[in-house]
Parts: C-alpha cells; sequence; structure tokens
C-alpha cells in the first residue's frame, strides 16, 4: 500500500505572493528590478524569460562537531512567460524537485514585488 502511495503525484501548490505580485508586470518592470534573465526565447506571439539561482554556499553544508558535513546541492529556475508584453505566468523547477528551494527564486523577485 505504501509503495502504490508513493508514485502519486504531488498536488501542484498555490502560486506564492510573489508569483503572483509578478503577473501583469511589463518586461520592462520586470528587468528593472530583476535584473537580466540568464536566456531569452520567442515562442510565436509570446516571449520567455528564464532566471536561473543556485542555493547559497552555506546553504550547502551544516557543521558538525569536528567538520561541516555536505548536504544536497539545490537549485531553482524560474520561467517568466509574457503575453502581450506582460507577464502571463511564473513557474518555478526545482533540482532536486524533492528539495523545497523555492526561496531560491523568491529570491531573485524579491524587489519586484512590494
Amino acid at each position: 500500500m505504501l509503495f502504490v502511495l508513493g508514485c502519486q503525484p504531488v498536488p501542484k501548490a498555490e502560486p506564492s505572493a510573489i508569483q503572483a505580485g509578478l503577473i501583469g508586470k511589463t518586461k520592462q518592470e520586470l528587468l528593472a528590478c530583476a535584473g537580466a534573465p540568464r536566456s531569452e526565447a520567442h515562442r510565436g506571439q509570446q516571449t520567455v524569460l528564464i532566471y536561473h539561482k543556485d542555493a547559497p554556499a552555506f546553504d550547502q553544508s551544516f557543521f558538525g562537531s569536528k567538520a561541516s558535513v555536505g548536504a544536497i546541492h539545490h537549485e531553482c529556475t524560474a520561467v517568466l512567460t509574457f503575453k502581450d508584453d506582460r507577464v502571463a505566468a511564473v513557474e518555478y523547477r526545482l533540482d532536486p524537485p524533492s528539495v523545497a528551494g523555492e526561496d531560491h527564486c523568491e529570491a531573485i523577485f524579491y524587489s519586484c514585488v512590494p
């Protein structure tokens, strides 16, 4: 029974306040507050900006009694889709997916949302 439950898809979480706050912003507003993206692509009438952030170095390990112990490296990629020059969708892609690292993506956009 436990094996079957382990294979069930995880329900998608509600968008965070920062993700919701980005919806409707123009590309220029986003570039002004978040800076240049890692990449930009155009798909028909849509523009997609990709931002990426690794976990900070101190987040990678913790101190033990005599040495530091390595932790799982994690990173986040934020994919913003624009329609008519306004953010229409914000998606965070976590690597590895099992690590809760959305805060790294959120940090990219802190200055964009009051």
